[in-house]
């Protein structure tokens, strides 16, 4: 019901909150209220993706304002060159959890100024760090209003990084005899910064006249010079000329974490010289009762301290596929009424994925280095996969392009394409506008889930974690998760196994075709004297177990509690247990 995300990231950020809902750890997360949130996707009959935007009033969500300690509406005022902006708060509450959302779109706001929180990840870059400007100094504000000081603060990626300005400034009206330097090594001695992201666009980069101008008001509060703030901004080598938030905020932050160990290890290498010391793993993991499916949960309920048998979990596993084929048959039918199918074709579309086949599923953003279309390489050689009446092989996509990623756009383009070619057509689906809905069925119903990113560029991916909640295994390059969450026993690992780069294009295809072709379709097929596949069924469990242990959210709590929360808040093991 909160359009404020585009991806893994956002989504991750909303299983923590439900996590430290579930463990009663005091949390409050901020965020930007985005009025047109991200875009709604449809697809066009020539196969091209249109950009729909929603206008999102925050009164029809299950919202509420923040309020003084007056009874009257809360709102905050930043600094910005010549003019001060206002924002109101907004509260969602994640179970106990409270989620408070700076909303700009307030009276009395110059008109620029109440849209500047309309879109996620505007493509405008003043506008993108006014954006920052905002939720970094609106965070504090907000919070120092409603008389919340936290223990620790944890900024998720760069975007959040100004925070440290404000509360530098509110450290020095403490203690008005700190100095700049002072304010701010005081600022982010309680700060814990997570990386997202090894990807250079992952990273918010300024031009520095543009960061000195719209970061005067903050800056000069705490009589921080221009060369300084630039020194603070510098990037990692190859990266002179800008001003670089992700930089700055590593630089401020007490402790710093990766998403994965493969990622601490990539984040190490690009930022080390530049910061001066190692970046911790904090691997990813997801919410558990969100992500895992009903009839999962229920089976796995009824076998209490024993292992779930192999009737029980294939029986599971098949009624959610079951569910996952009625919803996508909808789905189908809608887009093909749409693009104008003729009628006696349209009735076919509701049963055109087929039950018996092996399904694999591909649903994530449209990011190129994320290969969707690596699949599509040797179109010869997946069609003949895809084929065979005795084994038979469906392929599901869903995911989004971002709109001003031409590239991605093009992947995206190409994907559809193939769905609609003759000898593919009916065995590749896209499913257009894809959000959480689409993404709970897919998780739970497909057979296999397939990541084919370019290695080391997937930070951690945490949509196979929720297939392998829902036994299902993956198919995937050794990234991110997978290169740790990977045993042998719980999915297939494609491309080079020991490498730190990733292969090429070429190779990593040619392996992918590889084990669907020998090892993957041969064990969705093989089935025992009672018609289930027992070989397959081991790999389902093994997905299953490793999920269960490793990667769930609350997993993720803990270790931030442990590792990075309790040693940056200075607390003793009585007052971190009590809190």
């Amino acid at each position: 019901s909160l359009p404020v995300y585009s991806g893994g990231l956002g989504v991750l950020a909303g299983d923590l909150l439900k996590a430290a809902s579930d463990a009663r750890l005091p949390m409050i997360g901020v965020g930007p209220f985005y009025h047109r949130g991200y875009f709604r996707q449809r697809i066009d009959a020539e196969g091209r993706q249109e950009h729909l935007e929603p206008d999102v009033d925050p009164r029809d969500l299950p919202l509420r304002r923040a309020s003084s300690a007056e009874g009257s509406p809360l709102e905050i005022r930043v600094e910005l060159p010549g003019r001060d902006v206002h924002l109101a708060i907004w509260v969602a509450q994640v179970g106990r959890v409270p989620l408070l959302l700076l909303d700009a779109d307030v009276e009395g706001n110059e008109p620029e100024d109440r849209r500047v929180t309309d879109e996620l990840y505007v493509a405008a870059r003043r506008t993108r760090l006014t954006q920052e400007v905002l939720l970094g100094v609106g965070a504090a504000r907000a919070l120092d209003a409603l008389g919340i000081r936290p223990a620790v603060w944890h900024l998720n990626e760069g975007h959040s990084a100004l925070v440290v300005l404000e509360r530098a400034r509110l450290a020095g009206v403490a203690d008005p005899t700190l100095d700049g330097a002072a304010r701010l090594a005081r600022a982010g001695r309680d700060m814990v910064m997570t990386l997202h992201t090894p990807v250079p666009a992952g990273n918010e980069c300024y031009d520095p006249a543009v960061a000195d101008e719209l970061l005067a008001p903050a800056a000069s509060a705490i009589d921080l010079s221009s060369d300084r703030l630039h020194a603070l901004g510098k990037g990692p080598e190859g990266t002179n000329g800008v001003f670089d938030l992700t930089a700055f905020g590593l630089r401020q932050a007490a402790a710093i974490n990766a998403v994965s160990q493969l990622h601490g290890r990539t984040a190490t290498a690009t930022w080390r010289s530049a910061i001066g010391r190692d970046v911790i793993s904090v691997t990813n993991g997801v919410h558990l009762a969100t992500w895992q499916a009903q009839p999962m949960q229920a089976a796995l309920r009824a076998a209490g301290e024993a292992a779930i048998g192999d009737r029980e979990l294939w029986d599971a596993h098949a009624e959610q596929k079951r569910q996952m084929i009625d919803f996508l048959g909808g789905r189908l039918t809608r887009q093909a009424i749409r693009h104008g199918v003729a009628p006696e074709a349209v009735g076919d579309l509701a049963g055109a994925l087929d039950p018996h086949a092996l399904t694999m599923g591909f649903a994530r953003r449209f990011a190129t280095y994320k290969r969707a279309d690596l699949i599509l390489h040797d179109m010869k050689r997946l069609a003949h996969l895809l084929a065979d009446p005795d084994r038979p092989v469906q392929l599901i996509f869903a995911g989004k392009a971002h709109p001003a990623d031409e590239a991605g756009r093009a992947v995206l383009g190409h994907v559809v394409d193939a769905s609609r070619r003759v000898g593919l057509a009916g065995r590749i689906f896209f499913i257009e506008d894809y959000d959480l809905r689409v993404a709970r069925f897919l998780v739970a119903g497909v057979d296999v889930w397939l990541n084919t990113p370019r290695r080391p560029l997937e930070a951690s991916g945490t949509s196979g974690m929720k297939a392998a909640l829902n036994g299902v295994p993956s198919v995937s390059i050794l990234d991110g998760w997978w290169d740790e969450a990977f045993d042998g026993t719980n999915g297939w690992a494609v491309g080079r196994p020991s490498s730190e780069d990733g292969g090429t294009d070429e190779e990593d295809a040619e392996s992918l075709y590889r084990i669907l072709e020998t090892e993957v379709v041969p064990a969705f097929f093989g089935r025992s004297d009672v018609g289930i596949p027992e070989a397959w069924i081991g790999r389902m469990r093994g997905a299953l177990t490793t999920g269960l242990a490793r990667f769930t959210a609350d997993r993720v709590l803990r270790d931030y509690v442990e590792d990075l929360y309790r040693p940056v808040a200075g607390m003793d093991g009585e007052v971190a247990r009590s809190a």
